[in-house]
């Protein structure tokens, strides 16, 4: 009989990074593993060399089947003229194409330097691709995390989201659009590196079959059955 796959994780992620000279995206085991390739937004020949301050860009995070992958568009739609950056990281042994997936998503602003503008990380548009059975769906659709001067961090935590996929190798994607504002690039002391950041953890773990619960019951039952026939009669306590 042919061994379970085994549970896959991977994590990825979108920061201010710089307009030269740094990343700002990865995927990894984790958002944020440098141990995995990075890629910068956006290399020669795209729409535009950076983020633009504020303006919202396309985006799509998924599984195909074999990679847990970002993709980061120069549109803020998706239209035919849109290009892509993007980084993948893959599966060993690829989950179960009927596994449950749990997606946890967050966003964070840092503070601590007085003169630092205002500046966020937002989400908007967020929704779940078709051919999916959603358990636990989406709280919302857009999100938001940000911070001025030395005033307290931004955080938005998002989910958890969990579903299975209907999709041919258990395929699955999450697509909205992004935006980062009060970036270095563009305001004096603005936000840099890892002080804007767009992470998300996507988590799949393998179902039983109901057959297979029923076999396991039917197994545990049978043990209980013989283990009380087989067992000794309790001697009688000495008068």
């Amino acid at each position: 009989m042919a061994l379970p796959a085994a549970d896959f994780t991977f994590g990825t992620m979108l920061r201010a990074g710089l307009a030269n000279g740094d990343w700002e995206m990865t995927t990894g085991i984790a958002p944020g593993d440098t141990t995995q390739p990075k890629a910068d937004a956006f290399p020669s020949g795209f729409a535009q060399s950076y983020y633009s301050d504020g303006g919202w860009q396309y985006f799509e995070i998924g599984y195909n089947g074999t990679s847990g992958f970002i993709r980061l568009y120069d549109t803020a739609t998706l239209i035919s003229s849109s290009r892509f950056i993007t980084t993948s990281y893959a599966s060993a042994a690829p989950p179960a194409a009927n596994a449950t997936w749990t997606l946890n998503t967050y966003l964070s602003a840092a503070s601590g330097n007085p003169a630092k503008p205002y500046s966020e990380v937002t989400l908007n548009a967020l929704a779940l691709g078709t051919g999916l059975s959603v358990i636990a769906p989406l709280s919302g659709t857009f999100f938001n995390a940000n911070a001025t001067g030395d005033g307290p961090a931004g955080r938005a935590d998002i989910g958890p989201v969990i579903f299975q996929s209907n999709n041919a190798q258990g395929a699955w994607v999450l697509s909205g659009q992004v935006r980062f504002l009060g970036l270095l690039a563009y305001t004096p002391n603005g936000a840099s590196r890892a002080q804007l950041q767009f992470g998300l953890t996507a988590s799949a773990s393998e179902v039983p079959e109901p057959g297979t619960w029923a076999l396991c019951l039917t197994a545990l039952l049978a043990t209980c059955i013989r283990y009380s026939w087989r067992r000794p009669p309790r001697a009688r306590a000495a008068e």
